[in-house]
């Protein structure tokens, strides 16, 4: 597939496409996750039981599971755990946890690290591909923010939404950020307050009414906080979420907008709807580049993704899995290299600006953790002040008190010695 705008072409170049990785007349939805570092991808087909990991570089299988009868999962969606090798594995009320062993079955590989305490109806997961954080989201609105580095796995809940959570979103170099969507309004949480930061849509000054959202990513550079989402009225919008302005609406589309994303190696946008079309628009400054692709897909488009180590797509539809790669071809007139030397700057402009920014996160954590150590020993050094001020001041009372009583006794004395005397004194009288 070719496709052509202005100077420059866009091309789609279909690597694989799978049909049959399903059993015979299963047509289940493939919601996809990437590994963060290996070529895989990985996909539960919705309401099967069945887990798969296939290479999208050269189009062969890594791994196959059934999923245990005995863990009563119904998959909604899977992803991968990397730092630790693990699947995590969302049902409708509960969600598995289960180390990546190929040639094992799934009974053998469960993990206890994670375990949900309730069992409402679970509407949204994410995964940070490297903090130690996991998000699911529940219908009546609360979310709960895992860390798994704990042997038991630390949770908190997070209340601030009123309405069923459908999309969750870490920043992925912001450890800081996150964000979740609901019917029509997006709300940007801050992870280390836990209360939410930037309300996007209703209620909020821009007056602009969201459709639902179905997908939701990040730009990946600390300088832009910038947030692209795809919406069940066919947009794609962008926001500036630190200053709640939507940046564009980026029309195109005829059908839902199920995924929509900044690639992370080339300067575009890329966003799929659900009758399986592609459009591309420039990152710089928003131009159309491409409209209306066809996926290439037989029935519908429900998700696509970036690869981070390559120019390839992962698309998912009803029990098809399929990878295109993204080719940019210039002009003559055009630098070659001027498109890749500018991304390679941006990368190494962002990567700069995230270590900062780490460094910065990590000394203001030492900052808090040690001003919050001296002060719980100012604190402790107050109360022991406090309590030898009022042991002093009882002491003292009470040496006043025996020195009153003393007083009070040598009088006493003084008047018995004294009618001692009177009393040998009249004995002798009588005597004589």
């Amino acid at each position: 597939m070719e496709f052509h705008h202005g100077e420059s072409e866009v091309l789609l170049e279909t690597k694989f496409h799978r049909t049959d990785l399903l059993q015979k007349g299963c047509s289940s939805l493939l919601f996809v996750d990437l590994h963060p570092q290996k070529p895989w991808v990985l996909f539960a087909p919705v309401h099967s039981n069945s887990l798969q990991v296939w290479n999208y570089e050269d189009g062969t299988r890594v791994a196959s599971w059934q999923i245990p009868a005995r863990d009563y999962l119904l998959p909604q969606a899977a992803k991968f755990i990397a730092q630790k090798d693990w699947i995590i594995v969302r049902g409708t009320y509960d969600f598995k946890v289960y180390e990546f062993k190929p040639r094992r079955k799934l009974q053998d590989c469960h993990v206890e690290a994670l375990r949900t305490p309730r069992k409402d109806s679970m509407s949204a997961l994410a995964v940070h591909h490297s903090a130690t954080y996991v998000l699911t989201a529940f219908y009546d609105g609360s979310i709960m923010l895992w860390d798994w580095s704990s042997e038991r796995g630390d949770i908190t809940t997070l209340k601030g939404h009123s309405k069923c959570v459908n999309c969750l979103a870490f920043h992925p170099t912001d450890l800081s950020v996150f964000a979740a969507s609901e019917v029509s309004m997006i709300k940007v949480w801050d992870m280390e307050t836990k209360s939410v930061s930037q309300t996007l849509g209703d209620d909020c000054k821009t007056d602009m009414t969201l459709s639902m959202t179905l997908s939701m990513e990040f730009h990946r550079g600390l300088e832009k906080s910038l947030l692209i989402m795809g919406h069940h009225d066919y947009e794609v919008r962008v926001w500036d979420y630190n200053s709640v302005v939507c940046v564009v609406q980026l029309g195109g589309h005829t059908g839902w907008a199920m995924s929509a994303f900044f690639h992370p190696n080339l300067p575009y946008i890329f966003s799929a709807s659900i009758d399986g079309e592609i459009t591309v628009w420039r990152e710089s400054d928003y131009d159309l580049v491409a409209v209306n692709m066809p996926s290439g897909l037989v029935g519908k488009l429900w998700c696509m993704a970036p690869c981070g180590n390559s120019n390839k797509l992962i698309l998912g539809g009803k029990g098809e899995l399929k990878v295109l790669e993204v080719v940019v071809r210039v002009s003559e007139t055009d630098d070659p290299t001027a498109v890749l030397r500018k991304k390679m700057e941006e990368l190494e402009t962002e990567a700069v600006r995230a270590f900062t920014k780490k460094t910065e996160q990590a000394v203001a954590s030492v900052e808090r953790k040690y001003r919050k150590k001296l002060e719980e020993m100012r604190a402790e050094h107050w109360k022991t002040e406090r309590a030898q001020a009022d042991r002093v001041k009882q002491l003292e009372e009470e040496i006043r008190n025996l020195k009153s009583e003393s007083s009070s006794a040598a009088k006493r004395i003084q008047e018995l010695e004294s009618e001692v005397q009177n009393m040998i004194a009249e004995r002798k009288a009588m005597a004589r």
